[in-house]
């Protein structure tokens, strides 16, 4: 059997990096695991991201979506009338390209639209968030690159033709079944372990303890829905009551970026705060380490990658538990998004070196050595790969 594994994505820094790196980590594992009977090739669509993984030895093929003829072949494919001919006259370019290849399933790592061209051929797809969705009002909606109709359309696919769905949690799962009507039994919970976190276990790196580090942290892209205004609004108040804090973000510009620096100059809070665009993994590290604590004032998402490596690396986390999926609601130190003078009383109460800070510490460690590992996931994959060779037979 050969099973392709479609990376039909490319960005330098954030979370969706963070998630296919760390998912290409769990399906080599797998890969090594099924050597004997299953063929792994790891279809990409970026030359950035093909020299990437041939440097780290994946067994690649080349899709190249953007020529002319592969691009046609999308657009007829994304038209319902028009799709079933395009595939009964074989002008399905990724669908020849697949079949040239012998391959014979596929998983796809993120959303992609390559989905629209699988009609001879079962996938796993993934669906990370549902915002266009649960938020469709928000700003980042009105850029072309989050169509709203686009991502409606894609999850409509995706709930009609896929053997399996990934989502990240619960919530997604429900929410999923409820706005696409889709059969609960395809819809899988899969936790993936952060790559800041596995490369962590890798390296011996000490905290310090220069006073320096008197900072909480917010590691998120620079969007609107990340609030990162909040932050900065409570900070008038520590400014005011003279306490000894700074913050640290990190992340790359989606267009925010200039306004969140100019309120923080009109509220002359310059000295509070500091930017990092891209960082390696070992230096964001450091930065959780040697934080106080992790801020997340984001108004959207069941949970981000910043919750969970807060809590492999035992700090506190403030954010609104409002979008939050239910395994997570009570691991948040919940904080008024409405009201940033909030922040400092809720702050102040859990650095008193109460039991409560401790134990919420101990419960959300625990929490993630419990429920994020590669073995996990690998045997999630297993499990799916051996359900779809039975239905086959």
């Amino acid at each position: 059997m050969n099973i392709g594994i479609v990376v039909d994505y490319y960005q330098k820094s954030g979370g969706g990096e963070n998630f296919v790196n760390s998912e290409l980590k769990t399906l080599k594992i797998l890969q090594e695991r099924l050597k004997d009977k299953i063929n792994f090739y790891y279809i990409v669509t970026n030359k950035d991201s093909l020299k990437n993984l041939n440097k780290r030895n994946y067994n690649t093929l080349y899709f190249n979506k953007n020529n002319l003829l592969n691009r046609l072949s999308l657009f007829l494919n994304l038209i319902d009338n028009i799709r079933k001919l395009v595939f009964k006259l074989k002008l399905n370019s990724f669908d020849n390209f697949l079949k040239k290849k012998k391959i014979n399933f596929l998983i796809f790592v993120t959303p992609s639209k390559l989905i629209y061209y699988c009609r001879g051929i079962n996938f796993i797809s993934t669906l990370w968030e549902l915002q266009h969705k649960t938020h469709p009002h928000l700003e980042e909606y009105k850029n072309i690159y989050f169509d709203l109709k686009e991502r409606d359309n894609m999850a409509k696919f995706i709930s009609l033709y896929s053997f399996a769905i990934f989502v990240g949690t619960r919530k997604s799962a429900e929410d999923f079944s409820k706005f696409y009507a889709c059969d609960k039994s395809r819809i899988v919970e899969k936790y993936t372990e952060s790559i800041i976190v596995k490369t962590a276990k890798k390296l011996e790196i000490k905290k310090t303890d220069e006073k320096k580090n008197d900072y909480i942290f917010y590691p998120a892209q620079f969007w609107s829905h990340k609030n990162h205004l909040f932050v900065v609004d409570a900070f008038v108040e520590i400014k005011k009551q003279n306490i000894d804090l700074k913050c640290i973000f990190t992340g790359s510009d989606k267009g925010h970026l200039k306004k969140i620096k100019q309120q923080i100059y009109e509220k002359k809070l310059s000295n509070y705060f500091i930017f990092y665009d891209y960082l390696s993994d070992e230096e964001i590290i450091k930065l959780y380490m040697n934080c106080k604590a992790v801020i997340i004032p984001t108004i959207v998402g069941t949970y981000t990658f910043p919750h969970v490596e807060a809590f492999y690396f035992k700090k506190l986390v403030f954010g609104s538990t409002e979008n939050l999926d239910f395994e997570f609601k009570n691991r948040v130190i919940e904080i008024d998004l409405k009201n940033p003078k909030n922040f400092i009383d809720v702050y102040k109460k859990y650095f008193k070196k109460n039991e409560d800070t401790e134990k919420v510490i101990r419960s959300n460690k625990v929490f993630y050595d419990e429920n994020f590992s590669d073995n996990m996931n690998v045997e999630i994959y297993k499990t799916l790969i051996n359900n779809y060779m039975a239905e086959i037979k």
